[in-house]
């Protein structure tokens, strides 16, 4: 075994004694006797065997599963493809961009009551998922890329002024009639970017948006947390204890608090005044502290719990009332998908070489893909999205979409 081999090794068998505050359970990875089983495999590229894109978490409308490529294919740059969700056949395609494509992937593509909204960083396309035609395109001298839903409203941020000025912008997916939420403008030369944007409710219910202000000027970077009374439509608060850059990661907001990762910290605050509430870091959390990335990773709620996974193996369950550790699974490096789809108690997770099914109380790995012969060299690309009515799963790896039977038994 090699020497720098050995030292992984090693580290990683130390992990469990090493847990900050407390020593939480760690759940081994499984291996997965059963592969999973196929039902169509189409391809999205001109050349599936040789080459790959990248594209948009695959969204399921009526009959239709709906994929991109971000490569040049049946004669269309960068096409949305329309496919029978049974068999796989393509039966429609788009590529009417305003100002031509973008890589669409994670946030930047996004469904919302039979709309299909695609963002770059200078421009938003809708399309109208039941005629498969453009319902509206919108130019930005900066926008998201990022779009974020809640109540039937489409979220972003833009920067404009010269890139002095940011706001919280909002439509109706059928409509392109945005309204500004808020506005930002700088004073002290820092580029504001708004991002990160999540949802929740006060105490007495009134409804709030958060996000964050990842701001830059030359070689520096800070990160503000903004909260904004969407009820009241007044500004709650911004909070600006943290001269870090940041990546993109949404916030949580649950029980009157709003959590947030900010460069290798993670952090509670009171939702009524933005005061800091507790603070920690992911030593002795995680096994590649320097190159985790947790803030640009997945990050989600579970009970009492906040669910976080970087490019780092390690699924974390991280308390809420403390930050400590309350327990964890090893997974793989990387992540390739946008977002976790969660099905029937378990979620299903994609990193940088397989798909997980993981249950979603405990943890504990019911399923990997890592280890079949199949998707060697062609690792997975996006997010699990389920039909809860046929109980399958879709997929692509950049140059195939996938349509796959849920493992037996889980």
């Amino acid at each position: 075994m090699k020497f720098a081999n050995l030292l992984k090794l090693l580290f990683a068998l130390s992990i469990p004694f090493a847990c900050k505050k407390g020593e939480p359970a760690v759940a081994g990875p499984e291996s997965s006797a059963m592969g999973l089983e196929i039902i169509w495999e189409t391809p999205i590229v001109a050349n599936p065997n040789t080459t790959g894109g990248l594209g948009m978490d695959p969204c399921i409308h009526d009959s239709m599963v709906v994929f991109s490529t971000s490569t040049t294919y049946l004669g269309k740059g960068a096409p949305v493809l329309f496919m029978n969700k049974s068999t796989g056949q393509i039966i429609d395609t788009w590529s009417d961009y305003i100002e031509g494509p973008w890589v669409y992937t994670d946030e930047t593509a996004q469904t919302l009551d039979g709309y299909l909204i695609l963002s770059s960083i200078t421009s938003i396309d809708c399309i109208n998922l039941n005629t498969r035609k453009t319902q509206w395109s919108e130019k930005f001298q900066a926008v998201g890329p990022k779009i974020y839903l809640s109540d039937d409203f489409v979220y972003t941020g833009v920067i404009f002024n010269n890139k002095a000025s940011a706001a919280v912008v909002r439509t109706r997916p059928e409509s392109n009639q945005w309204d500004t939420v808020f506005a930002f403008t700088s004073t002290d030369g820092y580029t504001p970017r708004f991002d990160g944007i999540n949802f929740g409710e006060m105490a007495n219910g009134d409804e709030v948006v958060v996000w964050k202000n990842r701001s830059s000027k030359w070689s520096r970077s800070r990160t503000d947390i903004f909260a904004y009374n969407l009820s009241a439509d007044s500004l709650l608060w911004r909070n600006t204890d943290y001269e870090l850059v940041s990546g993109g990661s949404v916030l949580q907001v649950d029980q009157n608090r709003v959590y947030a990762m900010v460069n290798k910290r993670i952090f509670a605050l009171d939702l009524q005044n933005g005061n800091v509430l507790w603070d920690t870091d992911f030593q002795g959390m995680v096994s590649m502290i320097n190159s985790a990335n947790m803030d640009v990773g997945l990050f989600w709620q579970h009970g009492d719990s906040l669910v976080l996974k970087g490019d780092a193996p390690e699924l974390l369950y991280i308390k809420k009332n403390t930050g400590y550790l309350g327990h964890r699974s090893i997974l793989d490096e990387g992540n390739s998908g946008g977002d976790v789809e969660e099905f029937e108690g378990n979620y299903y997770i994609t990193t940088s070489s397989a798909i997980y099914i993981v249950e979603a109380k405990s943890g504990a790995i019911l399923f990997t893909t890592k280890g079949d012969p199949r998707f060697y060299n062609r690792e997975v690309r996006s997010k699990v999205t389920i039909d809860p009515e046929t109980r399958l799963m879709y997929f692509q790896n950049g140059s195939h979409a996938f349509c796959a039977k849920i493992p037996e038994g889980i």
